[in-house]
């Protein structure tokens, strides 16, 4: 059957997960994506992770790093709506989908608070999600097939196939420190202790 998402927000449903709404044969709520954890989005069709560019700042799949740049927090807005935010530099995702002007590119060059920041998830039957911008209306999708494929995440193609289908792969939990975080901790904390066993050295030496 046909796979729509209806209004989520709801003030009596559980405040960590986001409700996305399966029309076709079952019609019934799926709390599909849990707020307190991370999530990983691979496209469907090339199993390639979507991250976010450290040099320019375009989401694309370009770089297959399993880094805090394709781990993402997904915020639930009151609408129904759900924002993404980058793990590693806390930006959120941007269609720049204003033609002309507009190049219609995923990314997270503009730190602005809108509805192009804004997207609605549509459960498919095969499990994956496709994602729809608030603002314009159109669904993400990579480039990822033919010689020109750029892997850039963008809404410049409006198919419905694997590379518009995006699989969300869950993580760690949301408020515990990432693998850099918890080197720093580590060397922080080893460091400490060092410092510790010098000052007892130096105490023992006076006294005798």
């Amino acid at each position: 059957g046909d796979y729509m998402l209806s209004l989520v927000y709801d003030r009596a449903f559980v405040a960590e997960s986001i409700r996305v709404r399966v029309q076709g044969d079952s019609g019934k709520w799926q709390d599909d994506i849990d707020i307190l954890y991370f999530y990983r989005i691979r496209v469907q069709a090339s199993e390639r992770l979507i991250r976010e560019d450290v040099l320019d700042k375009l989401v694309s799949t370009r770089a297959q790093l399993e880094d805090e740049y394709a781990e993402f927090k997904i915020e639930k807005q009151f609408d129904g709506s759900v924002r993404f935010k980058v793990r590693a530099t806390s930006a959120y995702f941007h269609e720049y989908g204003i033609w002309p002007h507009g190049d219609k590119m995923l990314s997270c060059r503009f730190e602005v608070d809108d509805d192009f920041t804004r997207f609605w998830l549509e459960k498919q039957d095969d499990g994956s999600m496709r994602i729809l911008t608030k603002a314009t209306r159109r669904y993400l999708g990579e480039y990822g097939e033919g010689v020109l494929a750029d892997k850039l995440i963008s809404t410049r193609f409006e198919d419905d196939n694997g590379y518009t289908r995006f699989v969300f792969e869950k993580q760690g939990l949301v408020g515990y420190p990432g693998p850099a975080a918890r080197v720093v901790a580590i060397t922080e904390a080893e460091a400490a202790v060092q410092k510790r066993l010098e000052d007892l050295r130096t105490l023992a030496e006076k006294r005798q």
